[in-house]
């Protein structure tokens, strides 16, 4: 299979198989200067087929690389997020708003900023802004159970009191 050499490599990206001593397999995925990605078979017994998820560990692999790149970039916007979570519950009105607009394009692509603000229209009564944010918080990320959840919540409640809210269809 490695016809002599060491390892194999494909692609672009270096997809490397390296076998070893007893017959296992070490897959990397990876370039110079960065960690990479690892799977590890244990046995290959003569010739046999397998399928590896090379999305998953490239996923994981960019995530966690971009991760150590930019730990300053997501401390401050978790930062940023937690702070206007905190606004909300105390339900500082003067404050979330000024923190909203400031945080508005910032944040604009970001699912969970547009869920909080969902979060602080619902606490203030404010259903129908609270509908469309929580669409747009769906629109970025459609796995965002919590703005899922109150989307739910506040059509169906609507709709037993008789009220069709501005953001849905009748």
């Amino acid at each position: 299979m490695f016809n002599g050499e060491d390892s194999i490599k494909l692609g672009k990206t270096p997809l490397t198989f390296t076998p070893t001593e007893s017959g296992a397999l070490l897959f990397e995925l990876g370039l110079p200067g960065y960690r990479s990605g690892k799977v590890f078979v244990p046995e290959v017994p003569g010739s046999m087929s397998f399928n590896i998820p090379l999305e998953k560990i490239q996923k994981e692999w960019l995530s966690s690389l971009l991760l150590e790149a930019q730990a300053d970039l997501l401390d401050e916007s978790l930062t940023d997020l937690l702070t206007l979570q905190s606004q909300i519950l105390r339900k500082n009105k003067k404050q979330v708003a000024a923190l909203i607009q400031k945080f508005e394009k910032k944040y604009d692509k970001v699912s969970i900023f547009h869920s909080l603000v969902g979060n602080y229209h619902y606490l203030n009564e404010n259903f129908d802004e609270a509908i469309r944010s929580y669409k747009a918080a769906l629109s970025r990320n459609s796995g965002n159970r919590e703005a899922e959840r109150m989307l739910k919540f506040l059509q169906d409640d609507l709709q037993d009191v008789g009220e069709t809210p501005k953001g849905t269809d009748p």
